[in-house]
């Protein structure tokens, strides 16, 4: 009679974060040409609605706000920035102001940027734009990565962290930003009074002719 094998022990799955339950209104706006919804509304879990340029999305956001129930608001609105068509900081003031007329304080929406061509620009133009940046292309393996930028309140301590970790890298970038301009504007303002004192030394010498 043969003998019974014993089963193997299950071994547990490696530390991730599950997929949430998806609601049956869209928690992401996505503005992309891009095949990111099906990795945003099946690898992670979240309704997405897509459009493809920024007047479509600020429709998608007045659409919205219009319903009045901002409990049911996007809670991330994600931006590609390889369409052409994506101003992100004229896109970022018309989020702020929809957001100030409806009453939801920005920090109830998370911002994300990605790119396939990143710079030290593009970067700015996001941190001004208050856009967290995501590089592409985004992999199964940067999965974990993203869902830390995208998770911020799901009481994760290694989300948390990371958010923590991003919000004080953005404030120093913020601060670098405001210390250089600064001192461009202090370097302006005293070329153009070595401008003027200039001129008024020349009309004086031309008065004592």
């Amino acid at each position: 009679m043969p003998v019974p094998e014993t089963p193997a022990t299950p071994v547990p799955p490696p530390e991730s974060y599950p997929l949430k339950k998806m609601l049956s209104y869209a928690e992401v706006l996505l503005v992309s040409y891009s095949d990111l919804k099906n990795m945003v509304q099946e690898k992670l879990g979240y309704k997405v609605e897509d459009v493809k340029m920024e007047d479509m999305a600020v429709a998608a956001i007045k659409k919205v706000l219009a319903k009045g129930d901002n409990k049911k608001f996007f809670k991330f609105i994600i931006v590609d920035l390889d369409e052409v068509s994506i101003i992100i900081e004229r896109f970022g003031r018309s989020i702020k102001a929809l957001l100030s007329d409806a009453g939801i304080p920005p920090s109830a929406v998370k911002l994300i940027a990605v790119s396939s061509n990143p710079s030290e620009k593009q970067m700015q133009h996001c941190i001004r734009a208050n856009f967290e940046f995501v590089p592409k292309p985004i992999k199964a393996m940067q999965l974990e990565t993203f869902r830390s930028y995208m998770a911020v309140s799901d009481g994760s301590n290694k989300r948390n962290e990371m958010a923590e970790k991003m919000k004080n890298k953005q404030l120093e970038d913020e601060k670098a930003i405001e210390e250089k301009v600064a001192q461009q504007s202090l370097k302006l303002a005293q070329q153009e009074k070595d401008a003027l004192d200039k001129l008024m030394n020349d009309v004086k010498d031309l008065v004592k002719e």
